[in-house]
């Protein structure tokens, strides 16, 4: 009994280390894991509601931004646009270049994952860059935001140094005010550049190995938007903007205002501060999936008959052609 048990486990081993030979030399992954597309499209789906919760919660916090920086109407639009615009000019190019069944789409995906984490850190550099917000003590006016930073300025000159003080303050705020959007612009262009890769390499990924999951894994990946957008504008929105936007560099006992002040500015940048690292973390098995997945049995049985169906009617077709243009000559030959 040990022999015959000693044999199968033998017989087992080799079984298994033949399968693994094979699936190394047919370019797929050794873990079961990487060779699974429900795996990836689980994957994707998280990616894309991080990505639509970061997105949505950018699109509620721009009267934030307009208070914080002195953003006029006209630089939130671009700001609002410039995603989208990046996304059009990007992703016919993307889809074309690394797209092909003969490309390492998922490592070409996980690149594309990686730019969208840096484009939502860009997005925060502001918050780190330039010095905490300062809101105007005595009106509804605030110091530190460059639209606002006039208020009390320009109609005292015993307030804020006299008028060579306050023209140097707005000066400054409008310095701030340019230098802040122009990091926005970058960080949304990066974004649509990233999510390039992302909403093409993977739709075709999964649709050339699910097989005859296709439409559901599709209708999944298309689904995490639903999830993603509510989400990041309503819960994550709620949750940080209730927050002080300087929380953690000034002393929030000297903070006299809530939430109910106008000069009151959320924290802004931590979603994008969270989201980046979060999504750069989540790229990083994409880039051990195979160029190829191996499909099931039914599913590969299933194209081979349609490749032969279609061979089949592709000779048909070119009979038919010969014979038309035999007829033909006939004819002629006849006249």
């Amino acid at each position: 009994m040990n022999f015959h048990h000693e044999g199968r486990e033998e017989e087992t081993t080799t079984t298994v280390t033949d399968k693994e030979s094979k699936v190394a030399r047919d370019g797929h992954a050794r873990f079961w894991m990487f060779n699974d597309i429900r795996v990836f499209s689980a994957l994707v789906f998280i990616i894309i509601v991080v990505h639509a919760s970061v997105l949505s919660f950018t699109s509620g916090i721009l009267y934030t931004l307009e208070k914080r920086y002195g953003l006029n109407s006209e630089q939130l639009a671009i700001l609002q646009t410039v995603n989208s615009i990046s996304v059009m000019c990007t992703m016919p190019f993307i889809a074309h270049i690394f797209g092909k069944p003969t490309d390492h789409r998922p490592r070409w995906l996980g690149f594309g994952v990686v730019v969208l984490g840096i484009a939502y850190l860009v997005n925060v550099l502001p918050q780190f860059v330039f010095p905490p917000y300062e809101y105007d003590k005595v009106g509804n006016y605030s110091s530190g935001g460059p639209a606002a930073g006039s208020g009390l300025c320009g109609t005292s000159p015993t307030i804020g140094g006299g008028d060579g003080g306050c023209d140097e303050a707005k000066q400054d705020a409008s310095a701030e005010s340019q230098r802040a959007y122009a990091i926005f612009v970058v960080g949304n262009a990066l974004s649509g550049f990233g999510y390039g890769f992302l909403g093409s390499l993977s739709l075709s990924y999964i649709d050339d190995f699910a097989g005859r999951k296709a439409a559901l894994l599709l209708g999944f990946a298309d689904g995490a938007w639903g999830l993603g957008l509510p989400l990041g504008f309503g819960v994550l929105g709620v949750a940080c903007l209730s927050q002080y936007v300087d929380f953690n560099r000034v002393d929030m006992a000297e903070i006299d205002i809530d939430e109910s002040d106008p000069r009151w500015v959320g924290a802004w940048w931590l979603v994008g501060l969270v989201g980046g690292p979060l999504i750069i973390l989540l790229s990083v098995p994409l880039f051990f999936f195979p160029k190829r997945l191996p499909m099931d049995e039914d599913d590969r049985v299933k194209e081979e008959e349609e490749n032969e169906e279609e061979q089949r009617n592709s000779t048909e077709v070119s009979f038919l052609h010969g014979v038309k243009g035999d007829r033909e000559n006939v004819y002629k030959v006849t006249e």
